[in-house]
């Protein structure tokens, strides 16, 4: 029924033709800081068919060391209400810990409990040996290696492409953005579209020029798997301000209601 995701699956690694907007923006420390503020935390309603269906939470903790690289440690919540949760409960926690100076993915975690899908796993890059390392919880509580993934690439996973996505600079329309994504034990080339340039007004702030961009897949774990699937990213910092998805069973609206300690509200 309801499946909901990440919050994204949406962004992005590698840039080709007509794909020069992601290379707008130096990858340098203090770029990366400026676009990833420490306590940024971003709430968004979920709307199934109209109806309210839960909420998720995304907070950047701070930075940590992973394997002697120092990371930002972000966290997704994603809680269905007391309605939705009579007939398909969702409680799903996912984690990222993003490379300080390559805002590659270092680490990846998620903790699904969908309804009767329950899962727990993490990954683990190694960029020396270029290989992924997926663990899940055994029956016994621990982890155990599942199987490695030969990489050719600095990885996004499904969450830290989100915020990836914001060093993109002075997007237009017909832009076309591929991303090398690390998700459900694969890479993936995801091909991401601009679409429009549209105003949105959120309830209880101001209105904000926007890009609407399409992925034409999503993976495990956010929002939705299937259907198609529409975003709208504000203009200075490319952060997700509303996301419209097609489901066979109806249709999925997410909107951020509220943003604290962010850059959003700045220029």
């Amino acid at each position: 029924m309801l499946k909901i995701k990440y919050i994204l699956a949406l962004c992005f690694c590698v840039i080709t033709t007509n794909l020069w907007a992601l290379n707008n923006l130096t990858l340098t420390e203090k770029n990366i800081a400026k676009i990833m503020p420490i306590g940024e935390k971003l709430t968004y309603a979920i709307r199934w068919t109209g109806i309210p269906a839960g909420k998720t939470v995304i907070v950047n903790k701070g930075i940590v060391d992973v394997k002697g690289h120092k990371c930002f440690h972000i966290v997704s919540r994603t809680k269905s209400n007391s309605f939705v949760s009579t007939f398909y409960k969702v409680n799903d926690t996912i984690e990222t810990w993003i490379d300080v100076k390559t805002m590659a993915s270092r680490r990846f975690k998620k903790k699904l409990w969908e309804g009767s899908h329950h899962r727990d796993i993490y990954v683990e890059f190694d960029y020396d040996k270029m290989i992924a390392t997926q663990y899940s919880r055994t029956p016994t509580g621990a982890y155990g290696k599942d199987l490695d993934i030969k990489l050719d690439a600095y990885m996004q996973d499904p969450l830290s492409a989100l915020f990836y996505f914001r060093k993109c600079k002075n997007l237009k329309k017909n832009d076309n953005i591929i991303i090398d994504v690390n998700a459900d034990e694969k890479n993936w080339k995801l091909l991401v579209e601009v679409k429009n340039k549209d105003s949105v007004k959120l309830w209880g702030m101001r209105k904000f020029w926007t890009y609407e961009v399409s992925p034409v897949a999503s993976f495990e774990g956010l929002f939705i798997r299937k259907g198609e699937m529409r975003i709208w990213v504000d203009e200075n910092w490319c952060i997700p301000l509303r996301i419209k998805v097609d489901v066979p069973i109806g249709a999925i609206a997410v909107t951020l209601e509220k943003a604290e300690h962010t850059n959003l509200f700045s220029r």
